[in-house]
């Protein structure tokens, strides 16, 4: 037996066992050459004693080799039966196939055939150490699932739809004859074009395709499942002819997850195709899983992501697991200033990070990674890397602070490795530097009558608005202005007034910002004149810097606005969608909301105040979303179970909502309107005066609509019912008692004037 140099532990440990001495040699500089970590033995008796002292992460194996049956095999994963399984490739002459199949776990273990290609091996063993790491996931999550009485999540027994994109011939026949005799579905294309459709409409678990096609290249494809969040996980087996000049796979963040050499043996494409589904069906379960910890409080609804609890029994196993197979692992922590920076990150993290990553969220504002086989060195490039996805989302470095700790230099204790990644947590200012992606440059239009606006446009330029050009008037029906972000007039008062009315004029210039720059001093009565036009001026006397700074400012305001209108536009879709999954709240938004605006009125409330009730009473119940349909619509009372489930939706509104700016002095009333006076309330049991004034107004006025509304329970009670229940209730400590009587009032006054 020949170890190779050890003195990287961290590296994947892959044993060979092969009686060729030359193959070893270059199966073993082929891998090496891709950072593994490389164990040779020539007998299965040789490698024995460290098969029994470690546990590799990949076992490639002659099987005609001395020594190995399939009783010593079954020795062997016994042996291994403890840990994420160990995958086998097994080196197989075209004429031994045969013998093979019936030991090969299915979805676990592969086949490679002599004679044996560096792209091909590399591939193959990256993808089984994929499988296994996937596989441990999995191990980890069922293990915390069962310990909490829970069933894990099952895929149902669908059949499962294989897409091949493939000339037709003699290989494309045997595959379909393969997929068949699997009991999959098969649908057929020779179109990238149609392929992409097929992909998009209804995605497969498998897509089989070919790398050169006349109309598209199959990696254009690839690169484009691959960065879409919502296909990424469909595994893509590529077919080629010409392995040794398609080194492009080796890419494999946006290549393949396996591919063929045509004409494949039968046994490869069975044993490539089974393999692969089990990887989709893995990823279905591990999706499955984190929507029973969702469902459970025991992961973070808006993100997904796994909370304390999970992390507290994950990490302990995750060392003990790197522990015991000389492996390293990274844990990182990232603590956000507010929450609209987590959010904003975790949004980044979902798309950036491997699959075999695990990210908790371990509190409010707070992200734990676990990085598994990853060394202190190369979590420091991954932090790096993160840091600069992370800007050129916006998010600056000081946002957010951030730390790690590794071992095997840390140590393997769980506890310490925590303290020690949040001890170290700092600005990444020392981040490697990374190629920086350029902002949207903002369009700006410098309007003039004679032409004057492109030495304005060039002057804006220096002062870093690159996105300036000057537009004369005679231009004005052909230079798009609407699709400007802002529109600088400059001139004379009576021109520019002029100029501004018929930007006004055109489509969409309405909601143009404009910037009037008179080159004279304004009247008061032009003054007046302008202000109903322009969105700002700045004399023509003030300079150059701050009119740049002005025009910033304005272009802040339009992205705020822009955003503004967009989000409204989506939370009301949201609130309508919330509303037609319980026919019996139709309309209870809108009357919740137009009787807390006008009690709140009532109340002497300041304008941000009314704004902030307006907005908390609109979305209070937003959160029901998330519940499902069976829940809401059962007729008679729900059981406790049921009931926990209703009672998570203020805190999933509260997290939808989190971030939105506008939306943060409304965020109290979303998360604690069913909080009660004598703490008897939820999410949090929050007493007295620590509900919020605009929370406490809502409650009420949410109680006494959802009364007068038929239930599944009970009967609509009219609203003479409704008050004297509101008052009996405050009589017992649930609602504030000066609030409802005077809410009462208001309501008696109304009924009086009809």
């Amino acid at each position: 037996m020949v170890r190779e140099d050890r003195q990287l532990p961290w590296k994947p440990r892959i044993i060979i066992i092969s009686p060729r001495a030359s193959e070893l040699t270059t199966l073993s500089a082929q891998l090496m050459g891709v950072d593994y970590d490389i164990i040779q033995a020539m007998t299965f008796k040789d490698a024995k004693s460290e098969l029994y002292r470690t546990i590799p992460h990949l076992l490639i194996i002659d099987p005609a080799i001395d020594g190995f049956t399939p009783s010593t095999l079954n020795q062997l994963l016994r042996r291994f039966g403890g840990h994420a399984q160990v995958p086998l490739l097994y080196i197989l002459d075209r004429r031994d196939d045969f013998k093979i199949i019936e030991i090969i776990r299915e979805g676990i273990d592969d086949t490679i055939f002599r004679p044996i290609f560096a792209l091909e091996l590399i591939t193959r063993s990256r993808s089984l150490l994929r499988n296994r790491q996937l596989l441990g996931q999995i191990r980890l999550q069922e293990l915390f699932l069962r310990r909490r009485n829970l069933k894990p999540y099952s895929p149902l027994g669908k059949k499962p739809g294989i897409l091949l994109f493939e000339d037709e011939g003699e290989h494309r026949n045997r595959i379909e004859t393969i997929v068949k005799n699997l009991g999959c579905s098969l649908s057929k294309t020779g179109s990238a074009r149609e392929a992409l459709e097929m992909v998009t409409a209804s995605a497969p678990d498998l897509v089989i395709m070919d790398i050169l096609f006349p109309e598209k290249d199959g990696f254009d494809l690839c690169r484009f499942l691959k960065s879409n969040s919502a296909t990424r996980n469909i595994p893509l087996l590529m077919l080629t002819s010409v392995p040794e000049l398609d080194n492009r796979i080796l890419g494999f963040d946006f290549g393949p997850d396996d591919y063929l050499v045509k004409p494949a043996p039968e046994v490869e494409i069975l044993t490539r195709i089974r393999r692969l589904l089990t990887r989709r069906s893995g990823h279905e379960r591990l999706a499955g899983n984190y929507q029973i910890l969702i469902g459970e409080d025991l992961a973070d609804p808006f993100s997904g992501y796994a909370g304390e609890e999970y992390f507290r029994f994950y990490l302990p196993e995750m060392t003990q697991w790197s522990q015991s197979a000389s492996l390293p692992f990274s844990l990182s922590t990232f603590k956000f200033r507010t929450v609209s920076a987590l959010q904003l990150a975790s949004n980044v993290l979902v798309r950036s990070l491997r699959n075999l990553d695990a990210i908790f969220k371990t509190g409010d504002l707070e992200l734990s990674l676990v990085l598994p086989e990853t060394p202190a060195s190369k979590a420091r490039n991954a932090l790096s890397r993160l840091v600069h996805l992370l800007e050129a989302e916006g998010l600056e470095r000081g946002a957010y602070l951030a730390g790690s700790a590794s071992t095997p230099e840390d140590g393997w204790d769980p506890e310490r490795l925590t303290f020690l990644s949040k001890q170290r947590a700092t600005v990444l200012d020392q981040a490697a530097p990374y190629p920086e992606t350029p902002p949207r440059e903002s369009r700006i239009v410098v309007l003039s009558s004679n032409g004057s606006g492109g030495n304005l446009a060039l002057n804006l330029e220096d002062r870093g608005l690159h996105g300036a050009e000057p537009v004369t008037l005679m231009d004005l029906e052909t230079a798009d202005i609407p699709s400007a972000d802002l529109v600088i007039v400059q001139g004379d008062c009576q021109r520019g007034y002029s100029i501004m009315t018929k930007v006004r004029e055109l489509p969409g210039g309405r909601q143009l910002p404009i910037l009037f720059r008179p080159m004279e001093g304004l009247s008061e009565d032009e003054e007046k004149a302008i202000s109903g036009t322009a969105d700002d001026y700045v004399p023509g006397e003030a300079g150059l810097d701050y009119l740049a700074h002005r025009v910033k400012k304005l272009l802040t305001k339009k992205e705020e606005y822009s955003n503004r209108n967009y989000l409204e536009g989506v939370l009301g879709h949201l609130v309508r969608m919330a509303e037609s999954s319980d026919p019996t709240m139709k309309g209870h938004t809108r009357r919740v909301s137009q009787t807390s605006v006008a009690f709140g009125m009532r109340m002497n409330l300041m304008t941000a105040e009314l704004e902030a009730l307006r907005w908390g009473s609109i979305l209070h119940d937003i959160g029901k979303i998330f519940i499902p349909d069976r829940i809401l619509h059962k007729p008679g009372m729900l059981d406790p179970e049921e009931y926990a489930v209703v009672k998570s939706h203020p805190k999933i509104g509260y997290n939808l909502c989190c971030g939105i700016p506008f939306l943060e002095p409304s965020l109290p009333i979303i998360k604690h309107h069913h909080e009660r006076m004598d703490g008897g309330g939820y999410p949090e049991g929050l007493n007295g005066e620590q509900i919020p004034l605009l929370t406490r107004i809502v409650s009420v006025v949410d109680v006494y609509d959802s009364l007068q509304m038929d239930r599944t329970y009970r009967r609509a009670f009219n609203c003479q019912e409704a008050q004297d229940i509101l008052l009996s209730e405050s009589e017992k400590g649930l609602w504030d008692s000066y609030i409802v009587e005077e809410f009462i009032e208001m309501i008696s006054e109304a009924e009086d004037v009809r």
